[in-house]
């Protein structure tokens, strides 16, 4: 039988479509302005490097990138991006200066991004505002620009219109998947647990080989007080990259509010070693170490953390300086936790001094959630200090409860700072005003263990003997894994003991 050519035919056609196909890719104007195709390749995997948020990776694209072509300009703006995520910032600075230098020589759309970067970069933010409003009316519908927008009402704290541009990204380009990650959080900071836990296991399902959705939803299962499956997401996100330290930092924190204090602490050490491995400046895990133990209700450790940088001033730029501003705000609960007033006074004045320094340098960066959050922290720490001073605290506990209703941030980011609240009206003796307090939270958050076990403590001073009962069991189920040595485990079982045999 005669043999047709018809396979060798289409094999032939199929040759000459592929031949065609790598020449219209050769051929085809590259979406950037660049001299090279080999760097925009580069500069390609460094943009899906921040997508993934590997920072320390996407530093080495773009550098490449800029070493291929020293006048790509769009690839030293998201060099300046990347290294500031790693903590360098005078590599920062000097990567978006040289955007800048060349942004004659790039399309329009390019200039306006990288005039953006640049006045954020200088504080310029009425200035970047500007530039974002131009480009919103010459290019409503490219995706750069509506994310912008998008991150720019979030700040702001318009989360409705966030929520909106976030959409529209996803409208222009579905293949934005991080944009359900920013949607999960904008729910979560509406309260909306199910929408956020839906949006986010939308952005896992999607990019179920990256570690950053399961860390985000891991948090957004923390926030809805699912500790278990939250702790399973960050350890799921660190099996599929053991460096990924946001999860492990994360991780920590989860392990910490459940009282697994010792796998905290080991947790954090290796987020440290990962982190020097990558290059990327440890000096964020030291407040981590202290959040650790400040849950762990160790405030001696929490002494010992602090002293190490006790007479560090901050270099010139916002993370170093809110770093130091966050150690100062742990040292002063330590201080008055461990009832050593005269110097708990000191440390607040310090602690007043950082946060004036970084509004008169950085404050109009702050969104109005960070300004509320440090000025209700600031008025924390005066109100424990007059309670430790004998000194009238209860005008003072009574703006910070109008505050926290009025503050423009969410149930699980308030919590807290109820906690706080609550715990000063209790150790002044007005367990009503405690009560009021933790009850806000809970009633959100029923599974939150402080304010189950400060709650139960009231109620218990206040003869409410079964509903004291009822948090405690919640609180120690939550801390069934907790360590034996745990204090707030110990006090849980002795009042529990205590209860029952009187009843």
């Amino acid at each position: 039988m005669k043999r047709h050519p018809l396979p060798l035919i289409v094999l032939v056609l199929a040759v000459a479509a592929v031949a065609v196909w790598a020449m219209w890719l050769r051929e085809k104007p590259l979406p950037v302005t660049t001299t090279s195709r080999e760097a925009f390749q580069w500069y390609e995997k460094g943009m899906e490097n921040t997508d993934k948020l590997f920072w320390g990776e996407a530093v080495q694209s773009f550098e490449q990138a800029v070493a291929l072509d020293s006048t790509f300009a769009m690839a030293w703006k998201e060099l300046s991006t990347a290294r500031r995520s790693i903590g360098d910032e005078e590599g920062a600075k000097e990567a978006i200066e040289r955007a800048y230098h060349l942004r004659d020589e790039v399309t329009e759309i390019e200039r306006l991004l990288i005039d953006y970067s640049y006045d954020l970069s200088l504080g310029k933010h009425e200035e970047s505002k500007t530039v974002l409003e131009e480009m919103a009316r010459k290019y409503p519908d490219d995706v750069r620009v509506v994310l912008l927008r998008a991150r720019r009402a979030w700040s702001s704290g318009d989360r409705d219109q966030a929520i909106l541009l976030y959409e529209k990204s996803l409208a222009l380009d579905p293949n934005r998947v991080m944009c359900h990650n920013q949607l999960g959080y904008l729910y979560l900071d509406k309260d909306d647990f199910p929408t956020a836990i839906a949006n986010l296991q939308r952005y896992a399902y999607y990019a179920d080989d990256q570690p950053n959705p399961h860390d985000s939803l891991g948090e957004a299962y923390q926030a809805a007080g699912q500790y278990d499956k939250a702790i399973q997401e960050y350890v799921k996100a660190l099996e599929i990259r053991p460096s990924f330290y946001q999860s492990a930092v994360h991780l920590a924190t989860a392990l910490a509010i459940t009282g697994q204090i010792e796998r905290a602490r080991y947790t954090l050490s290796q987020a440290e070693n990962a982190m020097t491995e990558l290059g990327i400046s440890t000096r964020f895990i030291l407040p981590e170490r202290m959040h650790v133990e400040h849950l762990a209700m160790q405030p001696e450790k929490v002494l010992e953390i602090s002293d190490r940088e006790a007479d560090r001033h901050p270099s010139d730029d916002p993370s170093s300086l809110g770093n130091c501003l966050n150690i100062q705000v742990y040292r002063s609960f330590a201080l008055l936790e461990l009832h050593r007033v005269d110097e708990a006074a000191v440390s607040l004045e310090r602690t007043a001094g950082y946060w004036r320094e970084f509004l008169e340098k950085w404050g109009d960066e702050l969104g109005p959630s960070s300004l509320k959050l440090g000025e209700i922290v600031g008025r924390i720490l005066e109100a424990k200090l007059l309670l430790a001073q004998g000194l009238a605290w209860q005008p003072v506990a009574e703006e910070i409860a109008g505050a926290i209703d009025q503050a423009p941030f969410p149930c699980h980011r308030k919590a807290f700072l109820r906690y706080d609240l609550s715990q000063i009206d209790y150790d002044g003796g007005n367990d009503a005003a405690a009560l009021e307090q933790a009850n806000k939270i809970l009633a959100v958050i029923p599974t939150f263990p402080y304010l189950n076990l400060l709650a139960a403590k009231a109620h218990a001073r206040l003869g409410h003997d079964e509903e004291a009962i009822g948090h405690l069991k919640v609180y120690l189920k939550v801390m069934a894994m907790a360590d034996e040595d745990h204090p707030g485990v110990i006090e849980a079982r002795e009042l529990l003991a205590r209860l029952q045999a009187r009843r």
